[in-house]
């Protein structure tokens, strides 16, 4: 897989060590304190510093735009030294919270409502899906669970996914084979998912409502390497293909596809879809490509279309954080090498599959607004995605979801006590 240059680095980048001017040199990534700026340093170099006392190089050169295009084209990146904390702006954010007097116990999962009128939540406690009203905290039960509870991948932990209406969602066991689609009005099973037993619990359960040209459909996994679209209301395929065949013997069908597809979002406006999947050796590697095409030109764009781009290939890393800054690009947690990533985000052009910035200190559960990014766990965090500059921290809240209409928070401890919260500029 051929990686484009990082957008960044040039912006970035200020030194160079001496012994770096060989073809194919492996370099460390030194940061300087409290900054995004780093330098190229070979590792003898890295740890005589830091044996010394050190942060920095001694005796480096200015790396050029020509130096840093050899560096990142040819060279091996190898890990990073003095990753930075997270960089605070202006202290122009506050956070308003407003505990509400409904309880959820057993709760599971939660996921927005995204056109709904008012404030609508769906949320899966343990055996019932409930519908949560945001501005009065009422709840009132759609049905029940409709998935085995026992066996392999059992219920522990559940996938949930609406379309924006909230006319139907999807319900499916995150580390097991299992799904299911319910209309939310009557309760009724629509659909049955099952994404089949081959390393089923090794990543999570792709499943994803998207509106594409006029129509709501849902994405789901159908085997390990496949995804369909289908009509969520009658569970009819709409890119019906035949599915490719690999035995070691012989050459692999066309369009055949050696990818494990994973967890799964959809842009805010619906043009694209990524899934944070994997690859033996395992290495973690993104797929995102254009839905409208997929449904409507080639049913084989989600293997091989001319829409796919491959992001971020790390060992041993997939279903990370991950949040759609608009319909082109992609934030995606953990800046490093490999199974050395520090928290923060790198972002990609989904177009294209360039990676054009970062930015450190976000950790899970990510949300964005288009001006801001929200990390929610383990605690609230809000960053400037043009500046990456930290613009508030509360240590002691934490939030499951963000509602993208509203704003609003949502925040469910471990005893089921429910706290909406609200980010307000004080400018």
């Amino acid at each position: 897989m051929t990686t484009p240059i990082p957008g960044w680095a040039h912006r970035d980048a200020r030194g160079v060590c001496p012994h770096l001017a060989v073809d194919d040199a492996s370099f460390l990534r030194v940061f300087h304190p409290g900054r995004r700026t780093f330098d190229y340093v070979c590792k003898l170099c890295a740890e005589r510093a830091t044996a010394e006392g050190n942060r920095g190089a001694a005796g480096l050169a200015f790396a050029s735009a020509e130096v840093v295009e050899r560096l990142e084209r040819d060279g091996f990146w190898e890990g990073v030294v003095g990753f930075p904390e997270a960089i605070d702006g202006p202290d122009r954010l506050a956070l308003l919270r407003r505990p509400a007097d409904v309880r959820l116990d057993g709760f599971r999962a939660v996921v927005p409502v995204v056109d709904a009128p008012g404030e609508r939540w769906i949320v899966a406690c343990d055996g019932v899906l409930l519908e949560l009203d945001g501005r009065t905290g009422r709840t009132r039960e759609i049905a029940a669970i409709p998935l085995d509870s026992h066996g392999k991948g059992a219920n522990r932990e559940l996938v949930v996914a609406t379309d924006r209406a909230g006319s139907f969602v999807a319900v499916a066991q995150a580390k097991g084979r299992q799904g299911a689609v319910l209309e939310t009005a009557s309760g009724r099973v629509t659909m049955r998912l099952d994404r089949g037993d081959y390393h089923e619990d090794a990543c999570e359960f792709p499943v994803a409502f998207a509106d594409v040209a006029g129509r709501t459909v849902l994405v789901h996994a159908t085997a390990w390497n496949r995804l369909d679209c289908s009509d969520p209301s009658t569970g009819a395929d709409l890119t019906e293909r035949e599915s490719p065949s690999h035995r070691r013997e012989t050459p692999a069908d066309e369009h055949y596809l050696d990818y494990f597809f994973c967890g799964l979002s959809v842009s805010p406006a619906g043009r694209r879809i990524v899934s944070d999947g994997w690859m033996w050796s395992p290495c973690g590697v993104l797929a995102v490509w254009d839905l409208q095409a997929w449904l409507t030109v080639n049913p084989w764009e989600s293997e091989d279309g001319p829409t796919r781009r491959e992001l971020a290939p790390r060992l041993e890393a997939w279903d990370a954080p991950r949040v759609w800054l608009d319909d082109r690009r992609l934030a995606i947690w953990g800046f490093g090498v490999d199974e050395e990533l520090h928290d923060g985000v790198r972002v990609y052009d989904a177009e294209t599959g360039a990676e054009t910035d970062w930015f450190p200190g976000p950790v899970a559960n990510l949300a964005a607004d288009g001006t801001l990014v929200y990390s929610l766990q383990p605690h609230l965090a809000v960053y400037e995605i043009a500046t990456g500059l930290r613009l508030l921290v509360e240590p002691d809240f934490a939030a499951r979801a963000r509602h993208p209409r509203t704003g609003r928070l949502l925040a469910i401890d471990d005893t089921g006590r429910v706290e909406f919260a609200e980010v307000t500029d004080t400018r």
